[in-house]
């Protein structure tokens, strides 16, 4: 989502707002500067910031009310560090911009499963390129909390967002500009009495490895 200006953001966000249910945690996946986390503080108990550039994660703390809680790494499938392209003033996956001779830099990165986070009502993902990375580290969390997801697809293939997220138990609900997209949990399980976990846990191979992993879907 970017800078675009309070002003869109307030309009986005309005759209965006008409979807929650419960307004207990939100996290702010990639917080930029704080437009986001401010707005999302209005309305939930707990707002979590992740920002894993320090030049914006120092403005995004002064910029946020107080209250938020603020994290200085970056969300991944994995825990460690990772290299980033160093497109202005963002932090991008090296796969979505392959032909650019950006300047690259190391950051630390965590799965949000790691985190143990609870009562996960809302994520706003906005990590140029990193989205499929940050959904499969965080799969135990958003199976078990069912958030309404804003989701920026401008680097993300229809083919790999739908599959992943479809199998999550997603739907597409709605655009609120050209690069975001909401969705919503639906119907899950498809067959009752089985649970999510017992239907994956079959398999030694990750169901989502494909799409994490295959270049045409970043």
């Amino acid at each position: 989502m970017g800078s675009r200006g309070d002003q869109a953001n307030s309009a986005i966000y309005a759209r965006v707002r008409e979807h929650f249910s419960l307004r207990r945690t939100a996290l702010d996946i990639g917080a930029y500067i704080g437009e986001w986390t401010r707005l999302l503080k209005d309305d939930f108990e707990i707002v979590v910031a992740f920002e894993v550039r320090p030049e914006n994660y120092s403005r995004l703390v002064k910029n946020a009310p107080a209250g938020c809680v603020f994290l200085p790494f970056g969300l991944a499938d994995f825990s460690g560090e990772t290299d980033f392209h160093i497109r202005g003033e963002y932090a991008q996956s090296p796969r979505a911009h392959p032909n650019e001779q950006n300047p690259l830099a190391r950051y630390s990165v965590m799965t949000l499963d790691s985190l143990k986070f609870k009562n996960v009502d809302f994520i706003k993902l906005d990590v140029d390129g990193f989205e499929q990375q940050v959904i499969a580290g965080g799969i135990e969390t958003i199976l078990r909390w069912r958030p309404v997801m804003l989701v920026e697809i401008k680097l993300m293939s229809a083919v790999g967002r739908q599959a992943m997220l479809e199998a999550l138990g997603y739907r597409a609900e709605t655009m609120v500009s050209a690069i975001d997209e909401i969705w919503v949990p639906k119907h899950w399980p498809s067959e009752p009495g089985r649970d999510f976990f017992e239907v994956t846990a079959a398999s030694s191979v990750p169901w989502w490895s494909t799409w994490v992993n295959a270049d045409d879907h970043i």
